[in-house]
């Protein structure tokens, strides 16, 4: 396994297979990053139908992270196993059927468990699609770049898809559409011929060599630990703030706009914040490429902070601005933490490494919804954001730990061959 540093400015041109590649997981990012925030940015509708408390709806959110982070390594080690394009169909059908299973609930709890089981089919796909860029794609950060882009633009569009269909119809169109677009999804894997390396074969991935075994992995467990760490951090951070943006804005905006009631204000209003996501991802994994991404890694994290502080302590059309500042940073480092974890593994256990990833994220984040639901009932959606605030900071002091332990040392880059 060569040693090098990351520092080269040059980037290689996606070859056809590679756009393949990218395009696929790019849309299957998309439909991952929507149901959670159409739930979010459909709470109120809930709270008047269904009777439900922000506590309530809070712990429902937070049982679906739980359940993505339970599946994800399963999508990690049948992905190493079977092949990342096979399983991005499976996951694609069992994401269809649970939407649909989601827009037939009659009930609160009906709601509830239909939504976690749709929580478990999402949760298959992170370490599947990561893991098909990073063994595939030679420019990994700005793939990883792309790929998040498309998986913000999933969420900046779920909120108001969801209140629109809502208000056009009702609440279970939102969930029918998200079906639909599982199942396009599914038909263009069927189509598109996007091939993987063929040392991925099941065989390969068990023998030794190349980095192939967790012995590749030693040398560098230290690092991946705490790059993990600032990970599932973020993962909290991202699930609690997300879940209760449209809420803050319903509550705290204090405009009107084209006679719009404040649910669909809200939801409209976290759609343009989320928008300033998709440079954010673009602009992190530009950077990723041009600049050793460990020297990225405390200045990304800490501004993340700001943001957070300024949705806790502002109010009207300020907040905007606030939400954007917030979506750009914290979106910004997300191609650099991905690219980083794929840096310290192990090409033939990435599928498995990156299914860790997103338990530890997923499954830690559980807890945020409802908390912050408990703390909006109790002190109100502000409170939510200033004490995501102080969870960020314990973020960047781990991320100060990790850069003062690996800036002076080379790492492994394991892009993929030509």
């Amino acid at each position: 396994m060569a040693e090098t540093v990351q520092s080269s400015t040059a980037r290689p041109r996606l070859s056809a297979n590679e756009r393949r590649v990218v395009g696929l997981v790019a849309g299957a990012h998309g439909l991952a990053h929507m149901p959670d925030l159409a739930f979010a940015a459909l709470i109120a509708l809930f709270q008047v139908q269904l009777g439900a408390s922000l506590t309530a709806l809070g712990a429902i959110a937070g049982v679906y992270a739980l359940a993505a982070g339970l599946t994800s390594p399963v999508g990690g080690i049948l992905s190493d196993r079977l092949g990342s394009r096979r399983m991005l169909l499976v996951y694609a059908g069992l994401t269809s059927f649970c939407s649909f299973l989601t827009a037939a609930s009659a009930s609160l709890v009906m709601l509830a468990v239909t939504f976690t089981v749709l929580g478990l089919a999402v949760g298959l796909y992170h370490p599947i699609g990561l893991s098909f860029i990073s063994r595939t794609v030679r420019a990994r950060s700005m793939a990883i770049g792309y790929h998040g882009m498309a998986g913000n633009l999933g969420a900046v569009v779920a909120p108001a898809m969801a209140v629109f269909l809502a208000g056009l119809l009702n609440w279970r169109a939102a969930f029918v559409v998200l079906g639909l677009l599982a199942l396009a999804i599914g038909v263009a894997v069927i189509l598109t011929r996007a091939e993987e390396p063929s040392y991925r074969s099941p065989s390969s991935a068990s023998s030794g060599g190349g980095g192939g075994g967790f012995s590749g992995l030693r040398p560098y467990l230290v690092p991946l630990v705490l790059i993990l760490a600032v990970n599932t951090l973020g993962g909290l951070v991202y699930r609690g703030a997300l879940t209760f943006l449209p809420k803050h804005f319903e509550l705290k905006l204090h405009v009107s706009l084209l006679g719009m009631d404040p649910v669909a204000l809200g939801g409209y209003v976290t759609t343009v914040a989320l928008l300033f996501a998709i440079p954010g991802q673009y602009t992190g994994g530009n950077l990723g490429e041009r600049i050793r991404r460990e020297k990225l890694l405390v200045p990304c994290t800490l501004l993340i902070i700001p943001g957070l502080a300024l949705l806790g302590f502002v109010t009207g059309p300020a907040l905007l601005p606030a939400g954007a500042f917030f979506a750009f940073f914290n979106f910004m480092a997300q191609p650099l933490y991905t690219s980083l974890i794929a840096d310290y593994s192990p090409p033939r256990l990435q599928g498995s490494i990156f299914g860790i990833t997103f338990l530890s994220a997923f499954g830690f984040s559980f807890i945020a919804p409802p908390t912050a639901g408990f703390i909006a009932d109790r002190w109100g959606t502000e409170w939510v954001f200033r004490a995501l605030a102080g969870a960020q900071a314990v973020a960047a002091i781990l991320a100060i730990i990790l850069s003062s332990m690996v800036l002076r040392k080379a790492r492994p880059v394991k892009a993929p061959a030509a």
